[in-house]
């Protein structure tokens, strides 16, 4: 019998030829070597796989440290105003001057339909920047 070439074999055709183990024949060697054949080819498929989920793994790792820095800074943007008062106070300087200057504000003759167009876009203002509900 001659020597099979597995390395050109489908796999069908390799667990076809290593069923035959009569051990010391042609047909024995020939099965040897076809389980040989597909030992190499899952070790190959293992590395090839190894490799992918190294690369992956890779990847989250860094996703996950931009992740985390992304959480630290929103973190610090959530309670920076609450431990920053003057940023809230000039907030809400702004926002009554923005409110006195205003054009509209300008143009009101009546002093108490003025002070209430005011009182209104100073508490949207504020609404506005999250410092009033």
């Amino acid at each position: 019998m001659s020597d099979i070439n597995t390395r050109q074999m489908t796999v069908d055709e390799l667990v076809e030829h290593a069923g035959n183990t009569v051990i010391g024949t042609p047909s024995g060697l020939n099965a040897q070597k076809s389980q040989a054949e597909i030992n190499r080819r899952l070790i190959e498929a293992l590395n090839a796989s190894k490799d992918s989920t190294d690369n992956y793994s890779k990847k989250l790792i860094w996703l996950t440290w931009a992740l985390v820095v992304l959480t630290i800074i929103l973190v610090g943007v959530a309670f920076l105003p609450l431990y920053n008062e003057k940023s809230s106070s000039s907030i809400r300087e702004r926002c009554f001057v923005e409110g006195e200057l205003s054009l509209t504000a300008v143009n009101i003759s009546d002093n108490g339909a003025r002070h209430k167009f005011i009182d209104d876009y100073y508490s949207d203002c504020l609404h506005r920047f999250g410092l009033e509900k």
